[in-house]
């Protein structure tokens, strides 16, 4: 499975800090997409928005995904990047992180040094935060969860299940509309990444503590108990979408 030539795909990672985005990245999109951060650039850089926006108009001029790993919490933050995304004929993902703050406070006390925010910047961000919508402009909107097993559970947000008009990008690795060799996403049934594809990691946001689980056992609903194939049908998205 490849992308359409000539139409990259923006992804705009969307949540608190310590919600796991990184890890996310890390394990589902590295391989696919280019990265940007203003958590990259060296401390005391200047005009990080500007060089932020430098570094993805470059990729997508150049036909290449690149995935945002900032917070990324509400339109003032999106607005530039979809603009991005348009001028360049590309499509942008959402892929939303719901808040849980007792979660990510626990995970970010666990952090040493500079990755490790103050308490009080954690909860203004948790003030900003807004889901965002197929509404703002983005061609897919996805949640991504815990699974509590290592990696991520990556789902169409609630009440964005159907596709818009235009065509979506691949989504993680085991996200098959069809089947295992087909690794796309664009609406369906909750997939998990394979356990194969997740690399061992060290960092606080990679080790998911068993409160995790126990948390997301009282918050997620259960499965929907449909098959990946029955809901991309229902989702209206087809194969020749993703492929050439």
């Amino acid at each position: 499975m490849r992308e359409r030539e000539g139409v990259p795909d923006l992804a705009v990672l969307v949540g608190l800090q310590a919600s796991g985005k990184s890890t996310f990245y890390r394990q589902c999109l590295a391989d696919r997409y280019d990265l940007v951060s203003k958590d990259l650039f060296p401390r005391g850089a200047r005009n990080r928005q500007r060089r932020q926006m430098a570094l993805v108009e470059e990729a997508l001029a150049a036909g290449r995904p690149v995935a945002v790993d900032n917070t990324n919490p509400s339109p003032e933050e999106w607005g530039p990047l979809l603009a991005a995304a348009r001028a360049h004929g590309a499509t942008a993902t959402a892929y939303w992180f719901p808040p849980d703050v007792a979660g990510a406070l626990r995970r970010n006390a666990a952090r040493r040094g500079r990755e490790r925010v103050p308490e009080v910047g954690l909860r203004a961000t948790f003030g900003r935060l807004r889901g965002p919508s197929r509404s703002d402009g983005f061609d897919a909107v996805l949640e991504v969860r815990f699974d509590g097993r290592g990696g991520f559970a990556v789902r169409p947000a609630p009440g964005e299940e159907a596709p818009a008009a235009r065509r979506h990008p691949p989504g993680p690795p085991g996200y098959s509309p069809t089947d295992a060799q087909d690794p796309t996403h664009g609406g369906g049934s909750e997939v998990t990444v394979p356990e194969e594809n997740r690399p061992k990691t060290t960092t606080t946001d990679d080790v998911i503590e068993s409160t995790d689980t126990e948390d997301r056992r009282e918050q997620e609903p259960g499965g929907t108990g449909r098959s990946l194939r029955e809901a991309m049908e229902e989702a209206g998205v087809k194969r020749e979408d993703y492929e050439e």
